[in-house]
């Protein structure tokens, strides 16, 4: 016959639903904000882009219009995406409406070269004078 033993188990029922309750959380709350970090309205709205390096360059001044141009040849200008068709009618209403506006390009250095070009033929067809480049200065030591 066996002696009753005297040790106390450390697994029973109630904790193992608690750790069960436990673990559902963890997985519910991890999920929950992956998908609020990915989806968030202030991370889909600005656009990632690496800019080409320069030496030189300055600082925009005054009313600046930013049309960006992504590493696959999309054209956003602010923060809305613009069809290629449109880029031109959209720029010529931004003309008309904010006279001596400049626009500045922010194109990922490894976006088209087409698709700077169509952005200057696009802003100089509808009238902008003031277009320029958006660089990230390079490190002098």
């Amino acid at each position: 016959m066996k002696p009753p033993s005297t040790r106390a188990y450390l697994l029973t029922p109630d904790s193992i639903a608690l750790t069960d309750m436990v673990l559902n959380l963890f997985i519910f709350f991890f999920v929950s904000f992956s998908l609020l970090y990915t989806f968030s309205p202030e991370r889909v709205a600005r656009l990632e882009v690496t800019l080409p390096k320069a030496s030189t360059g300055q600082a925009a001044s005054g009313g600046v219009v930013v049309v960006t141009v992504t590493r696959d040849g999309r054209y956003y200008l602010g923060d809305r995406a613009i069809p290629e068709g449109r880029l031109a009618a959209e720029l010529a209403d931004l003309a008309t409406r904010r006279s001596g506006a400049s626009v500045v390009v922010r194109a990922d250095e490894a976006s088209p070269c087409r698709a700077l070009v169509a952005v200057f033929d696009a802003g100089r067809a509808a009238g902008v004078t003031r277009m320029s480049f958006a660089v990230q200065p390079t490190e002098t030591p």
